[in-house]
C-alpha cells in the first residue's frame, strides 16, 4: 500500500513538540493511494459528524488534490464529501503545514436523518507521481 506511517511530521506545532510520526499518502493507485477505517462506526445517533485535521503537501503538481470521502455502506462505495487541491481553495505553497482544517457533514446532505450504523471515513489523494506526498497529522 502507498499509505503509512511517515517519520515526516506534518505540521509540529512548536519545537518541542513530542510527536515525530504523520500518515504519509502518496502516488494515486485508487485504493492503495488511501488511508481509511478498516472497521464500521456506529453513528446511527449522530445528525452530524466533524472532522478536524493537520495537513502538508509535498512534491504536489496544479491541482493534484487530496480528498475526504465518506462510506456509509461498510466501505463498499465512497462519496467525496471534500476536496483541496493545488492551486486552489487558499492551497499554494508546498511544505506549508495547514492546522485545524475542518470539515462538518450533516447527514441530511446525503437524505438521511443519521449516519447509519456502517460510517467510515478515508482520505485519498489523485496524485500522480511518486514523489507527490501527502502528510496528515492530528485527525479527531
Amino acid at each position: 500500500t502507498r499509505a503509512y506511517a511517515s517519520q515526516k511530521y506534518a505540521c509540529p506545532l512548536n519545537d518541542t513538540d513530542s510527536n515525530t510520526w504523520s500518515i504519509h499518502i502518496n502516488e494515486h493507485k485508487g485504493p492503495d493511494s488511501a488511508i481509511a477505517h478498516k472497521v464500521d462506526h456506529n453513528a446511527s445517533t449522530y445528525k452530524w459528524l466533524k472532522v478536524v485535521f493537520d495537513f502538508l503537501l509535498d512534491g504536489f503538481d496544479h491541482m493534484d488534490t487530496l480528498f475526504l470521502e465518506l462510506s456509509l455502506d461498510g466501505g463498499v462505495s465512497y462519496f467525496i464529501v471534500a476536496d483541496w487541491a493545488l492551486d486552489t481553495q487558499g492551497i499554494f505553497d508546498l511544505g506549508t503545514c495547514y492546522i485545524g482544517e475542518t470539515v462538518v457533514l450533516n447527514a441530511e446532505a446525503f437524505d438521511r436523518m443519521t449516519f447509519g450504523s456502517q460510517a467510515r471515513l478515508r482520505f485519498r489523494t489523485s496524485a500522480n507521481a511518486v514523489n507527490d506526498r501527502v502528510y496528515l497529522d492530528n485527525i479527531v
